[in-house]
């Protein structure tokens, strides 16, 4: 903000030199506040520009930015350990702004956590409520949540999650992004190659959600 661009228009090592001595990261209140002063400037900034606004956690917070498409801004709402709840919590940081598209993926620290169907259904029936009565303008892309490579989380846990989320999407007239058969070994886990630690993705893996977004918003 202070070179008056959003982090996503910057080359990834922008913030060596603010970053490399730190000592510890930045707590979740921290992040929160600095995404809300992000949004902010983007509403007072974005003009007749296109926006695109990516909401979740880690997954989506640590997207590249050689994958997002230079023919718009692109406000990036990722919070790292993020669950529905604290999402749907602070919608309102960037309801000022004017994004034509906005995507939701949220819901494996859920799970990590123990919430059950129900508590993840209906958080995120709500965020995909707030966002379309917030931006009426805006198509709206709830994705499906990836699978994993963890035990706690097997596919049969993760699968039937998804059908809810999707038959609530279709309810809330939102675009429902099913991710999953794009990710899957055969075992029916996350593919090594696509992740560094069984949940979080590599370069490979996020080469390939931006090229199945892609592939499902042409389609």
């Amino acid at each position: 903000m202070q070179t008056g661009q959003t982090y996503t228009r910057l080359p990834a090592n922008s913030f060596w030199q603010s970053w490399h001595t730190a000592t510890q990261p930045p707590t979740h209140q921290q992040w929160i506040e600095l995404l809300a002063q992000e949004a902010q400037a983007m509403a007072r900034g974005q003009g007749s520009n296109r926006l695109t606004v990516m909401v979740g956690d880690s997954l989506s917070l640590w997207f590249p930015t050689e994958h997002l498409a230079g023919d718009r801004f692109w406000l990036n709402q990722g919070i790292s350990g993020d669950t529905t709840a604290g999402v749907l919590q602070r919608l309102s940081a960037f309801e000022q702004t004017r994004p034509d598209t906005i995507h939701v993926m949220i819901g494996i620290n859920d799970l990590r956590r123990g919430a059950s169907d129900a508590e993840i259904v209906g958080n995120l029936q709500q965020i995909m409520q707030r966002l379309k009565h917030a931006h009426p303008q805006a198509t709206i892309y709830v994705h499906s949540i990836l699978p994993t490579r963890l035990e706690a989380i097997p596919l049969d846990r993760v699968a039937p999650l998804n059908q809810q989320i999707a038959i609530a999407a279709q309810q809330e007239q939102v675009q429902y992004l099913d991710l999953m058969a794009f990710f899957l070994d055969n075992q029916g886990a996350l593919h090594a190659n696509l992740t560094t630690d069984g949940l979080h993705l590599s370069l490979d893996g996020y080469a390939i959600w931006d090229w199945a977004m892609r592939s499902l918003l042409t389609t």
